[in-house]
């Protein structure tokens, strides 16, 4: 996604834990941001995809209250349905004016199936 965003000429801040793998990001013209609140702060779009919904909230711990006025925040993480209503409350609570945007998928409120 953020090699599209890239290739786009959009203005793009990336931000990992580990940090390791924003280098290669670094060399295609992404800014590095040393913590996700640095990563938010002049993001009128903030997009978080990680593994789960512990680490969407450690991040949205840390980066709700540097977003910007009106920011929008799309979480894009496979989270399920408690998960996204955790962190659309995080922002109902801390952030009214900051637009939680997720599309809750068919299927993520329980494992999917095989056939």
């Amino acid at each position: 996604m953020v090699h599209s965003l890239l290739r786009a000429g959009l203005p793009t801040i990336v931000w990992d834990r580990t940090g390791a793998r924003t280098a290669a990001l670094a060399e295609h013209g992404a800014r590095v941001a040393g913590t996700p609140a640095e990563a938010a702060t002049h993001a009128d779009i903030t997009v978080t995809m990680v593994t789960d919904a512990d680490a969407v909230m450690a991040i949205a711990d840390d980066m709700i209250d540097a977003l910007p006025p009106g920011a929008i925040w799309a979480q894009m993480s496979t989270i399920g349905l408690a998960g996204t209503d955790r962190a659309a409350s995080l922002v109902e609570v801390r952030r009214p004016d900051v637009v939680f945007s997720t599309r809750r998928w068919p299927g993520h409120e329980r494992p999917p199936r095989r056939a």
